[in-house]
């Protein structure tokens, strides 16, 4: 309920401002892609299972009857797709969220940069904006960081996979279906674990513009504000730390290109350990 009334608050109030309905369509635009993003990606999820099915049964020794079951494979796909759901709805729930935050953002800027309210009512919004955020970094933030840590262990296990794949098979001597389930399972992972961290470094760097823009209103004043006033925005925008966080720990650019460079060593160590990855880099 505090999110919904927070979705209606960013509808109304950018309808005061000269580029609500471009800005509107545009954060319309932008939610139905991730709707979208959210059904492919369950679509894809689906025919990796019935890949995976179809190659185990391609791949016994046990007779078709003994092998292969609709019914257990109809268990299989839809355990399958409910577990994804559950991934998914977090997901997409999470980059909503911050997509709004960013979008109410970036409207406090631009009533700064206009100088189109009173400076109390725009430290009202800030206020609003931190507890918002507040909000996210709580319950939200803890499940989609559980959520994020199986998509990395996922991606980094499919990516082994698929190389020690390679290592067994170097040739590609295997039909096209065994090596499209090598391919798409690490890339289904990716492609749900980078939105995530792309929305919560979004937010964090539109916060940090707003926490800045505290600057330029000192120096060249607000609207016959006194200094004092002028002062006591500053200072409230220097306490006002609105950040994304993920286990527990705000989400950046550095992080996250910090977070890519510990995986890039941990799967070169896996190389390293694996003999028969290190064969097929040979060869």
């Amino acid at each position: 309920p505090l999110f919904r009334s927070f979705r209606i608050k960013i509808f109304l109030q950018s309808c005061s401002i000269q580029i609500s309905c471009k800005s509107q369509r545009n954060l319309v635009k932008l939610l139905r892609c991730f709707l979208v993003f959210g059904i492919i990606w369950i679509s894809l999820t689906v025919l990796l299972s019935v890949l995976q099915i179809a190659d185990q049964f391609l791949n016994s020794n046990l007779s078709p009857a003994m092998s292969f079951n609709s019914w257990q494979m109809s268990v299989v796909v839809v355990g399958h797709l409910i577990v994804n759901l559950v991934y998914m709805a977090v997901v997409l729930n999470y980059c909503t969220q911050c997509q709004l935050l960013i979008h109410y953002v970036r409207y406090i800027l631009l009533c700064v940069q206009e100088k189109s309210l009173e400076l109390k009512s725009i430290m009202k919004d800030i206020f609003t904006l931190k507890r918002f955020v507040s909000r996210l970094n709580g319950q939200m933030a803890t499940a989609t960081s559980l959520c994020l840590f199986t998509f990395i262990h996922m991606f980094v296990y499919g990516f082994m996979a698929l190389l020690e794949r390679l290592g067994k098979h170097s040739r590609f001597a295997l039909d096209g279906l065994f090596w499209a389930e090598a391919v798409i399972f690490p890339l289904i992972w990716f492609f749900v674990l980078a939105p995530v961290l792309i929305q919560a470094v979004r937010l964090t760097a539109v916060c940090s513009k707003l926490r800045f823009s505290g600057l330029s209103v000192r120096l060249f004043g607000f609207r016959n504000c006194s200094e004092a006033d002028l002062d006591s925005f500053l200072s409230f925008l220097a306490t006002a730390k609105m950040e994304a966080k993920l286990f527990a720990y705000p989400i950046s650019r550095k992080l996250v290109v910090a977070l890519v460079a510990v995986l890039s060593i941990v799967i070169l160590l896996l190389i390293q350990l694996d003999p028969t990855v290190k064969l097929s880099i040979r060869i």
